[in-house]
Order: C-alpha cells, then structure tokens, then sequence
C-alpha cells in the first residue's frame, strides 16, 4: 500500500478555503469570538433597514409623486396626513436605525479590508478577478451601474457599498438642513416650504449646490442603494428580474428629478424667509 504513495511539494490553501478560526474569550461569561461579532454586524445591519424599509415608500410617494401632482399644496397636505397617523418617535427611530446601518457597514468594510490586507501579507497570494455576473462586481445589470465592469477590481468596492458611501453625507446633510439645525435654534423641523424656499433661492449657488444637485443626487443613490440592496438581501440572481429593478431606479430618479423641477417653480406659500436664513447663516453658506 505504501509503493503506491507519491510525494507532492506542499501547496498553501487558498484564503476562502482556510478553515475559520475560533479563538472565542468570555465577556462577562459569554463566549464572543471575532466570528460571532462579525455574524452579529451582518444581522444587525439587515434588521436595521425594517424601519427604512417601512417608511421609505411614503417618503417616496411624498417627494417624488405629489410634487408631480400639485407642487402647492399636496405635499404639505400629504406629510400633514402622515404626521397624524405616525408616532412622534418615529423620526427618532429611523434616525438611530439610518445610524445603526452606516456604523455596522463601516465597521463591516473595515473588517474586510483589514482580513485582505492580512491575508495577503501572510501567504503572498493575488487572486484574479474574474469576469462574473455577479451584484457584488458589475451592480444591477452591468453598464454605468457596474462601473464599466472595471473599477471594482481595482479598488475591490461593490457599486452597492459606494451607492451607500455616497448616500451618506447626502442623507446627513438632508437631516442637517430639514431637522438638526432647525431644532438647534429652537423652531421646529422645516417642511416643504423650507424646500421651495431653498429651491427658490436668490443666490444661484444655493439654488443650484444647496439644492437642486444635492437633493437629486440625494434621490437617485437614495433609490439605487434602496433598490439593489433589496435585489441584494433577497438574493435576486435572474438578469431579467435585475434590468427589471434598473428601470425602476431609473424611473424613481427621474420622477425625483421632476419633482424638484417642479418645486423650484412653486410659490411659497410661507413669505417669512427668516427661517431659511438663520439655517444656512448656522452652516456659514449665508453672511450675518
């Protein structure tokens, strides 16, 4: 039995194939181990997008579908509705849920960086992307969406997660505007006048930088990261089904872009401009 054995030179296993580890320390009697804390992450993110998920198809309805229909009154009317029938500690809930959601992807992107960045260093192993179909390397459906089917391999980060890096200074800089600052000077969060106003603006540079690009972009990584991260959680592979999700991106961001168009044309019905410049004077876009 022993003449049939051949001797072969030692081959390292690739990274994906080393068993994982599970060096596990108590904390106050409870085993934790990197493992668990990472399993912990992915799951926490999931569960904190119920909230966003919930509330996002009317925030979409009120921002992308009344301003289409009437952009005078049927926003105000519609988010005035939706005050009455939603808690007051709703707001508070989906900002700590939005919150939740960017700490634990951070903290996830940078495990992953640091377990590459590892790995490499000790067995010296490069792999070669292939060409795949892959959410994670060309997006939706390849094209823009998917940079060119290039860029991820040469920085290693999915069209979903830069959607997300993009949507967060956006999505802080809307709550900053429409929420924190206004409650900072003692008035209460701003509406859809305080849109129309901002919309409206004498200063073309505020119109356009404050405004109108800020809140289309807002709106189309809004509705990119929304949309495939559902396509994404519930692991849609079929490419029909895919191109089928990027038409309603698309759609959502043009009905979006639409409805600023047709905001910036709506009067105010609100002359008091003293709101919209105490915010803007806050964030040191205005002179005092």
């Amino acid at each position: 039995m022993s003449k049939n054995l051949k001797e072969v030179s030692p081959t390292p296993l690739k990274p994906d194939e080393r068993p994982i580890s599970y060096n596990p320390r108590k904390i106050l009697g409870i085993e934790v181990s990197t493992t668990t804390v990472v399993h912990a992450l992915f799951k926490l993110q999931r569960l904190s997008i119920v909230p966003m998920a919930l509330y996002f198809p009317v925030h979409a309805v009120n921002t992308m579908i009344t301003p289409l229909v009437n952009p005078e009154t049927a926003p105000d009317s519609f988010l005035t509705a939706v005050h009455k029938w939603v808690p007051q500690a709703a707001s508070k809930i989906l900002i700590a849920s939005l919150l939740t959601h960017i700490a634990s992807g951070v903290l996830l992107r940078g495990w992953k960086l640091y377990k590459s960045h590892v790995l490499k260093e000790k067995y010296h192993l490069h792999h070669q992307h292939k060409h795949t179909t892959s959410q994670d390397d060309i997006g939706l459906t390849g094209g823009i969406s998917g940079y060119l089917f290039g860029i991820y391999k040469q920085f290693t980060l999915s069209p979903l997660s830069m959607s997300g890096y993009v949507l967060t200074p956006l999505v802080l800089y809307h709550l900053l505007i429409m929420k924190w600052v206004p409650e900072s000077l003692g008035e209460p969060a701003t509406g859809f006048d305080f849109v129309k106003q901002l919309l409206r603006a004498s200063e073309w540079w505020i119109r356009w930088f404050a405004g109108i690009i800020p809140l289309s972009a807002l709106i189309s990584a809004a509705s990119y990261h929304i949309v495939a991260g559902a396509c994404r959680l519930l692991d849609v592979k079929d490419m029909k089904k895919r191109k089928n999700a990027s038409r309603i991106i698309s759609g959502l961001s043009i009905a979006g872009f639409l409805s600023i168009l047709r905001l910036s044309n709506a009067k105010s019905f609100s002359s008091d401009w003293s709101q919209f410049n105490d915010i803007f004077t806050k964030l040191n876009f205005l002179r005092t």
